[in-house]
C-alpha cells in the first residue's frame, strides 16, 4: 500500500539484532503479538527485549487483543502504538507512519474506554511478567534502596533515554551511568533496563 516503505522483516529479536548491527535505518519496528499476548510472559519477554535493543528506535505491536489493560501495560513498558487486527489496512497504515513520526497510536476501542471513564482496576487484570517471574521484593518490598544519584538515573531510565544522554545531562562518565544502572537492576531484581523501568513504575 506504500510504495515507498521498505520492510525488513526479523523472525526472532536475534534476527532483529542484527538489521540494527548491520547499521539498517530503521523508522519504525514492528511486532506481531497475535500468537503471543502482551499478556503471556513470553510476550512480554518479547516486548521487553526488543525495547532494550531498539533504543530510540519506536515499536509498534499488531495483536488481536484489545483489552485496555493489556494495551495500557503495553505503553507503560514504552511501546509507541498498538494496533489491533479489527482496524482496516488503511488506518494501520495510518498508525505506522504517525508513529515513525514521533507520535502515539491507541485503538479507537481504548480510546472510548478512557473517554468513559473506565480504568484497568475495572477490567480484567492482565497477568503481567512481574505476577509470574520477577523477583517480587522489586515491586512491593520496602527494603530496596536507591541512592540519590540511582534515583535520579532511574528517573532517566524510566524516560527511556539512553546511557549516553543520561551521563551528558547529568554531567556523569558514561561507565558510572552504567554502573548506576547495574545498582539498580540488582536491587530492583530486574533482568535489563525496561524491567527496571517497568518495576519502578509499579512501585510508584
Amino acid at each position: 500500500m506504500d510504495p515507498s516503505t521498505e520492510i525488513l522483516s526479523a523472525g526472532s529479536p536475534q534476527d532483529a539484532g542484527l538489521l540494527l548491527q548491520r547499521g539498517e535505518h530503521i523508522d519504525v519496528a514492528i511486532c506481531n503479538l497475535c500468537h503471543i499476548g502482551l499478556d503471556q510472559p513470553a510476550g512480554l519477554d518479547l516486548v521487553c527485549s526488543l525495547l532494550e535493543m531498539l533504543g530510540r528506535v519506536p515499536l509498534l505491536v499488531i495483536s488481536d487483543q484489545d483489552r485496555l489493560d493489556v494495551i495500557l501495560q503495553g505503553f507503560q513498558l514504552g511501546i509507541r502504538g498498538y494496533v489491533t487486527t479489527s482496524l482496516g489496512f488503511g488506518l494501520a497504515m495510518d498508525a505506522i507512519r504517525l508513529v515513525a513520526a514521533g507520535g502515539l497510536f491507541l485503538p479507537g476501542s481504548a480510546l472510548n474506554s478512557l473517554m468513559r471513564g473506565q480504568t484497568p482496576s475495572d477490567l480484567p487484570t492482565a497477568r503481567s511478567k512481574s505476577d509470574a517471574s520477577f523477583p517480587r521484593n522489586g515491586v512491593d518490598s520496602p527494603a530496596v534502596h536507591l541512592t540519590p544519584r540511582e534515583q535520579t538515573v532511574l528517573g532517566s531510565l524510566r524516560e527511556g533515554k539512553a546511557n549516553k544522554l543520561i551521563a551528558r545531562e547529568l554531567n556523569m562518565r558514561e561507565s558510572t551511568v552504567k554502573a548506576h544502572v547495574g545498582n539498580i537492576m540488582k536491587k530492583l531484581g530486574a533482568n535489563n533496563r525496561t524491567q527496571a523501568a517497568f518495576l519502578a513504575s509499579k512501585r510508584s
